[in-house]
């Protein structure tokens, strides 16, 4: 069971998605933080190894990692390009896209900009070629207030 919780870890980062990542680190500490508040004594000692043991292999897998993505990984937790400089925007750029399907929001309320149109809206007004990373912002500004 570890080998597979540390196989889909290490896809899990060598995907250098965060939010995933983030979601499930948190979401893990949540449950051990309600796992020891209830549990009894012995098992908070079974569960005391188990979480030293997935820390170590956790630890093991971002090192594994952090070789296979020849340091990307730390790059872009960090906050880094490629090359290792800093970027000034940890989004990267996925809050303009958000202010643009508001905007697009805005101008059609009622019935949205159309299906699919976000992108062709960004490149129109803002010269922005890139798809929505937001499924809530995208369809609000696709579908307008018949979303709801």
């Amino acid at each position: 069971m570890y080998g597979v919780l540390a196989f889909f870890s290490f896809r899990a980062l060598a995907t250098l998605s965060r939010g995933g990542v983030f979601t499930a680190v948190f979401m893990s500490v949540f449950f051990m933080v309600s796992f020891f508040r209830y549990a009894t004594p012995s098992a908070k000692a079974k569960g005391t190894a188990k979480v030293i043991a997935i820390g170590i292999s956790a630890i093991a897998v971002w090192s594994i990692t952090l070789i296979a993505t020849n340091n990307m990984l730390y790059n872009k937790y960090t906050d880094r390009n490629a090359s290792g400089k800093k970027q000034g925007d940890i989004t990267t750029g996925r809050v303009e896209i958000a202010k643009t399907e508001f905007e697009a929001f805005e101008q059609n309320p009622i019935f949205g900009i159309g299906v699919g149109m976000g992108k062709f809206f960004r490149a129109k007004t803002e010269g922005i070629r890139a798809a929505s990373h937001n499924e809530v912002t995208r369809l609000v500004s696709e579908h307008g207030l018949w979303v709801f």
